[in-house]
């Protein structure tokens, strides 16, 4: 489905193009005067919905994309002991 929306994305990309020089030809199924500002409108709201449908339908990448040998320094935890600079939380005598 993503392969849909991406050909989508691209034919709105080339009549966005074509609309900037020859608003009727990229509008050709408007009967009435077309308009630069309605090519681009038109075709700008397409590819925009167009790049978000290919987000959510494009396939998952697996685990095991990455190849042999490599890990993925994304899930690589470090633990290490960071000094934290806090306040002092304790009452005191002379607080009272």
């Amino acid at each position: 489905m993503a392969y849909v929306f991406t050909l989508v994305f691209l034919a709105s990309l080339v009549l966005l193009i074509v609309g900037l020089f020859d608003a009727p030809k990229a509008l050709f199924w408007k009967k009435s005067t077309s308009t630069r500002k309605q090519s681009v409108s038109v075709y700008s709201v397409a590819m925009l919905v167009s790049l978000i449908a290919i987000g959510m339908t494009a396939p998952d990448v697996p685990e095991n994309a990455l190849g042999k040998g490599q890990t993925d320094q994304s899930k690589t935890v470090i633990k290490q002991a960071v000094p934290m600079a806090t306040p002092c939380l304790k009452k005191t005598d002379s607080a009272r």
